[in-house]
């Protein structure tokens, strides 16, 4: 999955790691409670 996906889905990327020669992305939902 791509950024952009991510984006599209309103979720922010937080961290990225690289295990068992695959990329595994850390993302959490944007909040938009204020």
């Amino acid at each position: 999955m791509t950024r952009e996906k991510f984006k599209e889905q309103n979720l922010e990327i937080t961290d990225i790691r690289y295990i068992n020669e695959e990329y595994v992305f850390l993302v959490e939902e944007k909040k938009k409670n204020k």
